[in-house]
């Protein structure tokens, strides 16, 4: 489509060219094919006296002939090529003038409107002899850098030679009109050739886009909050658990300067890393005293049971992995694959050590909560050992400088 600005754009110059000097290049036509007329008379002229002396007079006829047809013959060819030049220039100007629907302006160094496209009406309500020898900023408010010029597209297009911008356009109702501008110089005259385009679409489209993200994202929340519900319903007493670790988990994630969009995802891993917990027996959730081996183990199993759950589920992180890999700790020594360091996903370090703070600060079945001061020796006892080190240290400053508490 570029390539095609470029080719309309000279195609646009010469037919502005030829329209403004139409009398100068048929008085040079004249000019040149008259002395060339004389000159071809002369010439044959000259070589059928030179045959008729010193050949008999059927060669000199036959030469004469000869040279006669090769001159026709070449007229012929010229003639034919030059058509055929005539007829891409028509369609160009064809594509130009009703085809492309966007409005596409030539202008001189000055910036003056030397040339239009029919387009320029149906965008801006002007016909095209109102704006021919008008100033461009005729028909904007203002005009500005495309702040998405850093996209691929937007690089490739200005390493060609184009130039890209936006502008509120002015409508001959009075009204205004969102526009992208192309634009591509002329190096034969120092002017441009500016494609001017109604985004207005666009933007409506972006917008209605952004909407249905939002009623997307606001299902995406009720349907992991109901599916954190679903969990705690079955043990009550971890009733918030996953809802607070979430809380702490974006408040370290946050503390180390990550993304908006990471700190989402970590959010869901957070109210969703014990979903695996729906598999394990109530009795033994809720159990007062100590669990025996066996179903210690069935408690640990609640980690691959959250990921064969969620594994399915598309979410835009790595949610899943994510409640598979909570438990594990830095030296190897966690569960169920026993990772060790960089093995484990970054999101789950921050999990288990937000996990583990809860779940010591807060009350369970077999034990009273033991407090947020042994939560904290804890994390600082075995930070670099268990839990990741940055971690650790921004849950730590989380407390003790920032004031966190659980809601």
């Amino acid at each position: 489509m570029y390539n095609l600005i470029k080719k309309e754009g000279n195609m646009a110059l010469i037919g502005m060219k030829r329209r403004d000097h139409y009398e100068v290049i048929v008085v040079c036509i004249i000019c040149i094919l008259f002395p060339l007329f004389s000159i071809s008379i002369n010439f044959v002229e000259r070589l059928h006296n030179y045959f008729r002396v010193h050949s008999t007079p059927i060669v000199a006829e036959y030469l004469i002939n000869f040279v006669f047809l090769y001159l026709v013959g070449l007229l012929y060819l010229t003639y034919r090529r030059w058509k055929k030049a005539e007829k891409k220039r028509q369609e160009l100007e064809h594509v130009i003038a009703n085809i492309n629907p966007d409005a596409i302006i030539v202008v001189d160094p000055d910036r003056n409107i030397t040339m239009c496209n029919p387009s320029i009406q149906r965008i801006f309500g002007h016909s095209v002899d109102a704006i021919l020898n008008k100033k461009t900023d005729f028909l904007y408010l203002d005009r500005r850098r495309n702040p998405q010029k850093s996209r691929e597209i937007y690089e490739v297009l200005e390493k060609e030679g184009f130039h890209i911008g936006l502008a509120t356009g002015k409508k001959a109702n009075g009204g205004t009109v969102p526009l992208e501008i192309i634009t591509w110089g002329l190096s034969d005259n120092g002017g441009a050739v500016l494609l001017l385009r109604d985004i207005g679409d666009r933007i409506g489209a972006e917008k209605a886009l952004r909407e249905s993200l939002k009623k997307l994202q606001k299902t995406l929340n009720g349907t992991v909050t109901a599916l954190a519900t679903t969990g705690e319903m079955r043990d009550p007493y971890t009733a918030g658990h996953q809802r607070r670790v979430a809380q702490l988990a974006c408040a370290i994630a946050a503390e180390m300067g990550f993304s908006e969009d990471r700190i989402e995802g970590i959010q869901v891993m957070g109210f969703l890393h014990d979903i695996g917990k729906i598999v394990v027996p109530s009795e033994i959730l809720s159990k007062p005293s100590k669990l025996t081996d066996y179903e210690f183990n069935m408690i640990k199993a609640h980690s691959q049971a959250g990921y064969d759950i969620l594994k399915g589920i598309e979410f835009p992180w790595p949610v899943a992995q994510g409640a598979y890999q909570h438990h594990e700790r830095l030296n190897g020594s966690g569960y169920p694959s026993k990772l060790k360091g960089d093995d484990i996903l970054e999101e789950a370090k921050i999990l288990s050590v937000a996990d583990v703070v809860e779940a010591m600060a807060s009350h369970r079945p077999y034990r009273p909560g033991l407090g947020i001061d042994k939560a904290l020796e804890e994390i600082t006892k075995n930070k670099g050992i268990l839990y990741d080190l940055d971690i650790a240290e921004a849950c730590l400053k989380l407390f003790r400088e920032r004031g966190f508490e659980f809601q």
